[in-house]
């Protein structure tokens, strides 16, 4: 679920003390009983820093919740962030890493490796405070761990998902096009090779505003 951003937090992100101040706002913006609840958000940032999306990939328990590395990725990818953060909140209060934290911490910063969107942080916070693999150093200590690294097939299935979606979204701005110069659906659907009803339904969803032009 993607975070709407309010205009002073599309920030330059020069370390996780800017961060955490954007992220606080976000989290204390959840309905109350979500904030009792392990929230996990990937920060797409540009080649400058600055905050392209922050988007909420999974909303847990109060003690753990998921993160799938393809939804990361692939998301990260198609808006074009140029590096992302990792973002996770702890409700008891306790900044300390856990087991699980570095483990999927070490998969994210591999994978991130291998498709060249870099994992430049990751924050734990709480409503006081927070916590920054990178500015402890674990981040490097994890970036040198090649034991356990993702495997081969791992990578290249988020690879060539990632490829699939980069596709997809192509086509649909491709068929938007046309349909903006007047040509109709089935001059459409000759042209990018799409079934007719998934041309109507992209034009349907371009119509409500669901989707945009590219």
């Amino acid at each position: 679920m993607n975070v709407e951003l309010r205009k002073n937090e599309k920030i330059r992100v020069l370390n996780g003390v800017d961060l955490y101040k954007v992220m606080a706002q976000v989290l204390n913006r959840s309905h109350k009983i979500d904030q009792k609840k392990e929230h996990f958000w990937v920060v797409g940032l540009d080649v400058t820093q600055e905050i392209l999306f922050i988007e909420l990939i999974s909303l847990g328990t109060y003690k753990s919740t998921y993160s799938d590395p393809m939804e990361i990725f692939s998301l990260a990818l198609s808006k074009k962030a140029y590096q992302v953060v990792l973002v996770h909140n702890h409700p008891s209060g306790t900044l300390k890493p856990s087991e699980s934290d570095r483990l999927t911490t070490h998969k994210m910063v591999h994978i991130g490796r291998f498709l060249n969107v870099p994992v430049w942080d990751h924050l734990i916070i709480t409503k006081e405070s927070y916590y920054s693999f990178l500015d402890s150093g674990l981040l490097e200590q994890l970036e040198n761990d090649l034991t356990n690294i993702p495997d081969a097939l791992t990578l290249e299935t988020l690879k060539r998902e990632t490829a699939e979606m980069d596709y997809v979204m192509a086509t649909t701005s491709i068929a938007i096009s046309l349909y903006e110069t007047g040509m109709n659906v089935e001059d459409i659907s000759k042209h990018t090779r799409l079934d007719i009803h998934e041309v109507e339904r992209i034009i349907d969803d371009f119509k409500n505003g669901d989707i945009e032009a590219l």
